[in-house]
């Protein structure tokens, strides 16, 4: 079986470990192992992995230079995924603070990797200067989790439709622009 080391700051069950990188691998048939538990790396996954994903901002952490240098050395392939802009945080955004510092070494993931996999043609395009091979992966959601089905009422013009959302606080001010409506 093929079997990727997942590298994440993200806790491994919350969204983004399991949104953009577990489940569609699971999907794939292709193992995901554990590569660090907060700022701890696992060097000994590089013994058990095919390929290594990176993901958003986990090049903050201390040991990544290391981890990089290992992977050169043993010939395993370097993915750096990304589904957020997350070098270009808005000034008033609550998750400035939490980037700002490492901006740099974000970017270093991308032009580290060997393959850069993104959510959005935007984001696509915004990664081409930093890495040439950048490729579209779009965020999926897990049918054995969620059950989309269609409404199974007609919508008359003029009536009032209700839109869930789901999401941390970090994307509360991507919905101000649009509470108007």
């Amino acid at each position: 079986m093929t079997s990727i080391a997942l590298f994440t700051a993200d806790p491994w069950e919350s969204a983004m470990p399991v949104i953009r990188v577990r489940a569609p691998a699971r999907h794939a048939g292709i193992e995901v192992i554990q590569g660090n538990l907060a700022d701890k790396i696992d060097f000994t996954v590089l013994e058990k992995c095919d390929a290594i994903t990176i993901q958003r901002d986990f090049p903050r952490f201390p040991g990544y230079d290391d981890l990089i240098r290992a992977a050169r050395e043993k010939g395993i392939p370097i993915s750096y995924e990304c589904d957020d802009m997350i070098l270009e945080v808005p000034r008033k955004h609550i998750s400035r603070s939490a980037y700002i510092d490492v901006l740099f070494r974000i970017l270093r993931g991308a032009c580290d990797a060997d393959v850069v996999t993104v959510s959005t043609s935007l984001l696509l395009d915004y990664f081409k200067p930093f890495n040439e091979n950048v490729r579209l992966f779009p965020n999926y959601l897990d049918d054995t989790i969620w059950k989309v089905t269609p409404p199974d009422r007609t919508i008359h013009d003029r009536q009032v439709i209700t839109i869930g959302y789901m999401g941390g606080a970090s994307h509360a001010p991507d919905l101000e622009w649009i509470a108007p409506v």
